[in-house]
């Protein structure tokens, strides 16, 4: 699955994705394209985890936005 298909799929940009990837929190596998470049190939397994990592992201920001409201007080 290319980078836009699961961008598409899970709600998260490919801007996020790559972020994830240069982060090393997923690790695509690479295909070859028409042109000989590399491009990210993401499994059904790969995909989970990204949305386990965007429930987490969601879990910490709501667990973050009392304290910051508090700090404002």
């Amino acid at each position: 699955m290319t980078a836009a298909e699961v961008a598409r799929r899970v709600g998260l940009s490919t801007r996020v994705l790559r972020r994830y990837v240069e982060q090393g929190l997923v690790l695509p596998g690479r295909r070859r394209t028409w042109n000989g470049q590399s491009a990210m190939e993401f499994s059904e397994a790969d995909v989970e985890r990204i949305e386990l990592l965007k429930a987490y992201k969601a879990e910490l920001s709501a667990q973050a936005q009392p304290m910051l409201h508090k700090r404002r007080e």
